[in-house]
């Protein structure tokens, strides 16, 4: 029994680890281990709105006075609200199972004399029956219904009334319960300030029908809440309850000795409660038995005043509830949602040398200013900021070329996206078009351009007119007739003045024209003949045209 409420703490400390990362900022009202909207043991004026309802199971383990005995209950809990009745609010709990185990702790009822009564182990007001060190079994069972009659239906604030009866239904075989009908009555009150602190309190009476073996009291009960803060996914909750046990004679036993009730329980609960905003929660407590002493005259003897209380349960909400919301106590910031983006290119293929825009279209739900950044591994990006920049694929080899856009919000919320732009090997340079002129049957020994000559010149300054960036080769010719010396001579004078021609009558940029002398290297005809050697007196000109 010791080692519980630990077992119950190190449960809990492991789900307040994860907490964070599964609980959101919003919650639901919750209820007592009574079943009734409270918090862990005090229940308040708060209650289900019309059609909610609410379910749980909760571990108990708290220790009483009475022959230092520890109980501890297993218990399911669940409370519904009609629609037709706002502000009644039906609540059952049930005790599947109850262990009691007592230690050698022994009081003298007083009045007694120590030298003539024997030292028995006082009774448990609640589980009067129970002699042994350890006894198990089934619980109670209570049915009961709570009022709001002062205070808006949806507040934590009002004043409420509640009545519940334990049904006769436990036996006294197991030694667990009384196997009598019992009720309770009281008030809960309850009140919000400043949307943070929760304050709750329970005044009320419980009225116990006895066995037929044993005589036990009823009791005044009492108990207080706090819980800080009230609107969060995680709460601290400070609690005191109490009973004040009428005490009854006691049982008749042999040698004159009666059977004490022992000290009245005072308990004083902390612990947290843990909300997601599907209706879950958890809640987790320490349970500290102010009311136990030791009594003077039996020594050191061990008490164990500590125990447990966690409970697991889902509420159903069909209202934006105003206790436990979860809804942050101070002005907090809403939580960030990331922008998203999707990237496009002008076109998907370039040829190397290329430029292509790039364009990101972003999204941010919450309307922040974004940054967009790219990124590439080939070619440039210019600029590297900015929802429209140009990529170029200057420098880059034929292949995919991936690219890379993020976008932030400045508050940690990001986004990527990625396209890729294939690059194509550039198309060889289109050929220059070509033009050839020739103008020959130069006399023999002349170089002069005559009026045939400068007709086809004409020609080839009309083209280098209507092509600014054409270019003209002249070469001149001559037969065989002489030495080289003076055959390339008389060639390269043929095609300078074929050039002067050109600039001078037609303007043509000096630079141009170039000239060339072939001499009689390159004859197009037979030179033995005087027809042949006529054709060879010439002179060449080729016109070329860069491609556009």
């Amino acid at each position: 029994m010791k080692s519980r409420p630990v077992a119950t703490l190190a449960i809990a400390a492991l789900f307040m680890v994860s907490a964070p990362a599964v609980f959101a900022q919003e919650a639901h009202s919750n209820s007592s281990s009574s079943g009734t909207t409270g918090t862990f043991t005090v229940p308040l004026a708060a209650v289900l709105g019309p059609g909610e309802f609410h379910v749980g199971a909760f571990y108990r383990a708290a220790a009483y006075q009475a022959g230092d005995s520890a109980i501890a209950t297993v218990g399911v809990v669940g409370a519904f609200s009609f629609a037709s009745t706002p502000g009644l609010e039906i609540f059952a709990s049930v005790e599947p199972s109850v262990g009691i185990e007592r230690d050698f702790l022994v009081q003298l009822r007083s009045g007694v004399s120590a030298g003539i009564a024997p030292l028995v182990a006082p009774r448990l007001n609640n589980h009067p029956l129970a002699a042994g060190f350890f006894q198990s079994g089934f619980g109670d069972v209570r049915i009961g219904a709570k009022y709001k009659v002062a205070g808006e239906l949806e507040s934590y604030d009002g004043l409420a009334i509640l009545a519940e009866i334990k049904l006769p239904t436990s036996s006294t075989d197991d030694f667990i319960g009384t196997g009598k009908v019992g009720f309770s009555i009281g008030l809960a009150t309850s009140i919000e300030l400043a949307e943070i602190v929760g304050i709750g309190s329970y005044l009320g009476g419980t009225f116990r029908a006895s066995p037929d073996e044993v005589s036990i009291g009823n009791s005044f009960d009492y108990g207080v809440s706090l819980q800080v803060p009230t609107r969060f996914w995680i709460s601290t909750i400070f609690e005191m309850t109490g009973s004040v046990v009428k005490d009854p004679d006691g049982i008749a036993l042999p040698f004159g000795a009666a059977v004490a009730s022992g000290v009245d329980p005072v308990f004083l609960i902390a612990g947290l409660r843990l909300s997601h905003k599907s209706g879950a929660a958890l809640d987790v407590a320490y349970m500290h038995n102010a009311g136990i002493s030791v009594p003077s005259g039996l020594g050191d003897v061990p008490v164990r005043p500590g125990g447990g209380f966690a409970k697991l349960s889902f509420t159903n909400s069909r209202r934006e509830p105003l206790i436990f919301t979860g809804a942050a106590p101070m002005d907090l910031p809403p939580v960030n949602r990331p922008p998203t983006i999707r990237c496009r290119a002008e076109r998907t293929t370039v040829r190397v040398g290329e430029s292509v825009r790039l364009f990101a279209d972003v999204n941010d739900p919450d309307g922040d200013d974004v940054t967009v950044t790219w990124n590439t591994q080939a070619g440039s990006i210019n600029p590297r900021q900015g929802e429209t920049v140009t990529w170029s694929s200057q420098g880059v080899r034929p292949g995919r070329g991936p690219i890379v856009a993020r976008v932030s919000d400045g508050y940690g919320g990001t986004d990527d996206c990625e396209l890729t732009v294939t690059v194509e090997a550039a198309p060889p340079p289109p050929e220059p078009t070509v033009l050839t002129f020739g103008c020959s049957e130069f006399p023999s020994g002349n170089t002069r351009t005559d009026n045939r000559c400068k007709a086809i010149l004409d020609d080839v300054a009309l083209q280098l007119r209507q092509n600014p960036r054409a270019v003209a080769m002249i070469t001149g010719h001559s037969d065989s007739t002489g030495s080289d010396e003076v055959n390339d001579a008389m060639s390269q004078e043929r095609a300078d003045n074929a050039k002067i021609y050109l600039v001078d009558t037609h303007g043509i940029a000096d630079n141009r024209i170039e000239t060339a002398s072939a001499g009689s290297s390159d004859p197009i005809a037979d030179n033995a003949t005087v027809e042949g050697r006529l054709q060879n007196r010439r002179i060449a000109v080729v016109v070329t045209i860069p491609a556009q």
